[in-house]
C-alpha cells in the first residue's frame, strides 16, 4: 500500500500506489491511484482515474471514468464509460 485514503489490498502480491477509496482485492492485482477504482481478478491492472474497474484476469484500465475491463486479457486505454466484455482491445 503507497498511501492515500481508505484503500485496501487483500491478496497476494497486490498493491494500491495511493488515491481514494480503491481497491486491489485478487492476486497480483494493482491499483495505481485515483478514486474508486478497483482490480479484482488476477493480474488486473486500473492506472488511475475515478470509478474504473478491472474485473477480469490480465485486463487493464488505463484512466478516465467510469471505464470497466470485464473481458480476459482486455484492454481500455481511458475515456467515459466504455466497457469491454470479451478478449479485445478497446482504446478511446
Amino acid at each position: 500500500m503507497g498511501g492515500g485514503t481508505t484503500n485496501t489490498a487483500t491478496g497476494t502480491a497486490n498493491f494500491v500506489g495511493g488515491g481514494q477509496g480503491n481497491s486491489a482485492d485478487s492476486d497480483d492485482a494493482v491499483v495505481t491511484g485515483g478514486k474508486d477504482n478497483f482490480a479484482n481478478a488476477t493480474q488486473a491492472t486500473v492506472s488511475g482515474g475515478f470509478g474504473n474497474g478491472a474485473t477480469a484476469n490480465y485486463s487493464v484500465v488505463a484512466g478516465g471514468k467510469g471505464n470497466t475491463a470485464l473481458g480476459n486479457s482486455s484492454c481500455i486505454g481511458g475515456g467515459f464509460g466504455n466497457y469491454v466484455m470479451n478478449t479485445s482491445v478497446r482504446l478511446t
